[in-house]
């Protein structure tokens, strides 16, 4: 069963060319594999509503990059999984929340063609008329557009430049990638939020503290904050 994601308020059914678009969109079952992670014990993570450089990404346009860094098993994918949960809560209902978590172990979550799929997926059960985004350029370019991760980078583009949506989207382990995954994948963002600021998206990275990706956010050219997870795991 692949992750489902609510398409409750739009009021429209999708016809089969939709249907066939969501069907693909839809790749990793992202809520039965949060519904197996450990969760965080019963009073911890409470630092993070307080956290200065996390309310800085949170609350300031322009801050759009939060870098979380943590050896393995200092608990990013436990966070990861929180944040989602914290913020769907205390946010608006207009902001779109999207996550995708690596893993090195599974075939479907090191790909960044299934990770973009996913992505797009979860912003258009949330708002279906950006559906029609999508639908457009498989008419285009056939169902060839959801094998290589150029051809759907355009269309999530489109979507993100979707006026009174904002977004969030957070990637956990993008490090269980492998290296040029990693490396083009995190490029894209720093490109995307460098040259586009009129855009209403913020990105949550996880992974280790020295791996490939992270050379790259070292030297992005844009205001990136890094959270040393390591540093509060006492709290």
């Amino acid at each position: 069963m692949k992750d489902t994601v609510s398409n409750a308020g739009t009021g429209v059914s999708l016809d089969d060319a939709e249907r066939a678009c969501t069907a693909i969109l839809n790749c990793v079952d992202v809520s039965g594999y949060e519904s197996n992670l450990d969760q965080h014990a019963s009073g911890t993570l409470q630092w993070v509503s307080s956290d200065p450089q996390y309310n800085n990404w949170l609350s300031k346009d322009s801050m759009r990059l939060l870098w979380v860094t943590g050896f393995s098993g200092c608990g990013k994918t436990i966070l990861s999984h929180y944040l989602v949960v914290h913020l769907q809560k205390m946010l608006s209902p207009s902001t779109i929340i999207c996550r995708f978590f690596c893993n090195g172990r599974i075939e479907s979550q090191r790909d960044s063609v299934n990770l973009l799929r996913s992505i797009i997926y979860q912003i258009v059960m949330h708002r279906r008329k950006l559906l029609r985004i999508v639908r457009r350029a498989s008419d285009a370019q056939g169902f060839q557009l959801f094998s290589r991760f150029d051809s759907l980078w355009n269309p999530f583009l489109e979507i993100c430049r979707h006026k009174g949506d904002e977004l969030i989207v957070i990637i956990d382990a993008i490090d269980e990638c492998e290296e040029q995954i990693q490396v083009s994948m995190t490029k894209r963002i720093v490109n995307l939020l460098g040259s586009e600021p009129e855009f209403s998206i913020k990105f949550l990275i996880t992974s280790r503290p020295n791996v490939p990706a992270t050379y790259v956010l070292k030297s992005a050219a844009i205001q990136c904050i890094r959270l040393k997870l390591e540093e509060k795991q006492s709290q």
